[in-house]
């Protein structure tokens, strides 16, 4: 696949996708540690048929929801 070549523009995206995935890692942690009032602490609290989330799908969950809401910003302008 093309994203797989070392260009410069692609291992930039790689880069800013590994801190984006510590980043929302990091969030899930402290949301573990101390639950508060936010997405990530609903997502931990939630459950699904009397089972709670394991902690892989909470980073999931907020990864993508960052994501669309960023993508759905960003489109917002250009109309």
């Amino acid at each position: 696949r093309l994203v797989k070549l070392p260009l410069p523009s692609f291992k930039g995206m790689w880069a800013a996708t590994e801190k984006l995935d510590q980043i929302v890692r990091s969030l899930v942690q402290q949301a573990v540690q101390h639950r508060g009032d936010d997405v990530v602490s609903g997502l931990l609290d939630a459950s699904f048929e009397g089972e709670s989330l394991p902690q892989e799908a909470v980073r999931d969950e907020a990864m993508t929801r960052r994501l669309a809401g960023q993508g759905t910003t960003a489109t917002a302008p250009a109309w």
